[in-house]
């Protein structure tokens, strides 16, 4: 049995859950997480003498390391941009990593450490409270910035006036994006010695901006050390402890071929909401860090679900061409048939819209008896989330084939990315919400009346929808872990058939 020893970005399910999830019962790997009492909770930091003790203890006789480096230094995503510390104090907590290396010579090291995002809306949600008054006008500045950097069209008549408008908050704002690239640089010079594997994902980034910057900087700086072939820089957050865990057992297992299909021709060229690449690039960079290999001769094929262009949210209305046109779904999914009739590993990123599963596609796919006998299904929030999250399972899935665990997280997927994300969390922000005093932000705790509606409405519609994922398995229990309505946390049970007396 080899050991993995896991810290999480934060306390929520997609971080701290799915791996675990996964290999839930596995014989060969044993997945020990950081148990919920030492993380944070949103923007409360977890202690790092906690993870200190909880990383001295574990690592002892670990055969691999998967390491969040924003969690050991700042406490979580979250905290990452709210504190205070100076680059020296947390210079000290990166070094942790070389005394736990120390401890176990033998151990395989992964880490992770974002780039700071600078989200394109003005919401203190995640953010420092100034970011509710003007962070949309925080992130135009550098968008600007950069274009100006790069000697491209910019308007100084709004630059200006938008560093007006940011002037006595971008200082802050400004002084921690520093700190946090000073230990982007340090990890990097770990990577290829005390750290076997870093990435550096880039959450909800752009094109151009302060974190388009930041990106040249550390790239150019990974060029310079050549530490290209053990440090990777795309888009991606949430899911890369998943695609980390999938690494080492990929190591150990062997590389899984892959064979890409595209819902539309035009599919590989375009760049998803909150990224700054095309998807057909930034694919290469997920099944790489998982440790898989490009293969026309594959383990297993991963369909991708993309538009022509224009991508846009799950809950967006109306019609767009490069969806109903652009796209050829029947083809899409008659192959998928075709392909698991022939006894071979399919695997469907639902990448069509951020935010939410297409309902279209899994309904075309429930028609035809596909879903159950997938390697592997996600269709939440990024782009990056949902590739990351399906090549993690796939992955899994080569290794291990179906087992209680792979059945169990393939139904959640379908109630969690396709009923809560495309349906159920909007129709309970407009129809149930209002009616208790509550709304997207507030959703009254993390249990409670807005959870056992969760529970309720997706038992309902996915029974409705997908009746050959509710005959297996339903929500026994809903919880919002950060007391809001953009993540749920859904407990998924299988549906015992008792025999029938006579």
């Amino acid at each position: 049995m080899r050991k993995i020893v896991y810290l999480p970005l934060d306390e929520r399910p997609c971080n701290s859950k799915f791996p675990e999830k996964l290999l839930q019962g596995n014989e060969e790997f044993t997945l020990v997480s950081a148990p919920r009492e030492i993380l944070g909770d949103k923007k409360t930091p977890a202690s790092y003498e906690k993870i200190k003790e909880f990383l001295l203890k574990e690592t002892k006789d670990a055969d691999c390391l998967v390491l969040s480096v924003d969690t050991l230094l700042y406490g979580g995503i979250v905290p990452s941009r709210l504190h205070n510390y100076k680059a020296e104090e947390l210079k000290g907590r990166l070094n942790l990593i070389r005394e736990l290396r120390a401890q176990n010579e033998k151990m395989v090291v992964y880490a992770f450490h974002l780039l700071m995002r600078c989200p394109q809306y003005s919401s203190d949600d995640e953010e420092p409270d100034y970011y509710g008054i003007c962070g949309r006008e925080i992130f135009l500045v550098g968008e600007a910035r950069d274009r100006r950097e790069l000697s491209l069209p910019y308007d100084a008549e709004q630059l200006a006036e938008n560093e007006k408008k940011v002037a006595p908050y971008l200082g802050d704002y400004l002084a921690r994006r520093a700190v946090n690239l000073q230990l982007d640089f340090a990890s990097v010079d770990m990577a290829g010695k005390e750290i076997d594997y870093l990435v550096l994902p880039q959450d909800d980034s752009s094109v151009y901006g302060f974190i388009a910057q930041d990106q040249r900087k550390i790239r150019a700086y990974v060029k310079e050390t050549r530490k290209q072939n053990v440090t990777a820089i795309y888009p991606g957050c949430d899911e890369t402890g998943m695609t980390l865990v999938a690494r080492y057992i990929n190591s150990v297992k062997g590389a899984p071929r892959v064979r890409l299909r595209w819902a539309s021709s035009f599919g590989p060229a375009v760049i998803p909401l909150y990224e700054d690449r095309p998807v057909g690039e930034t694919v290469k960079y997920q099944l790489t860090a998982a440790g898989c290999v490009l293969d026309d001769d594959a383990d297993f094929t991963l369909f991708i679900n993309v538009p022509s262009k224009d991508m846009v949210s799950a809950n967006a209305s109306g019609t767009f061409r490069s969806y109903e046109v652009e796209r050829c779904l029947i083809e899409f999914t008659q192959n998928i048939e075709y392909r698991l009739n022939k006894g071979e590993n399919v695997a469907v990123a639902d990448i069509a819209y951020v935010n939410g599963g297409d309902t279209e596609l899994v309904g075309m796919l429930e028609e035809k008896n596909c879903l159950m006998r997938l390697a592997a299904y996600a269709g939440w929030n990024t782009s990056s989330n949902t590739l990351g999250t399906a090549i993690f399972q796939a992955s899994i899935f080569t290794h291990f084939g179906k087992t209680e665990a792979h059945e169990r997280f393939l139904a959640l997927r379908y109630y969690e990315d396709v009923g809560y994300c495309s349906r159920i969390r909007k129709q309970i922000c407009e129809e149930f919400l209002p009616g208790i005093g509550l709304n997207y932000f507030d959703a009254g705790g993390k249990e409670g009346a807005v959870a056992d509606k969760v529970k309720e409405e997706l038992n309902g519609y996915i029974g409705s929808l997908l009746p050959s994922v509710a005959s297996r398995y339903k929500v026994g229990k809903a919880v919002q872990p950060w007391a809001r309505m953009f993540e749920t946390d859904l407990d998924i049970i299988k549906i015992r058939r008792e025999s029938c007396k006579r």
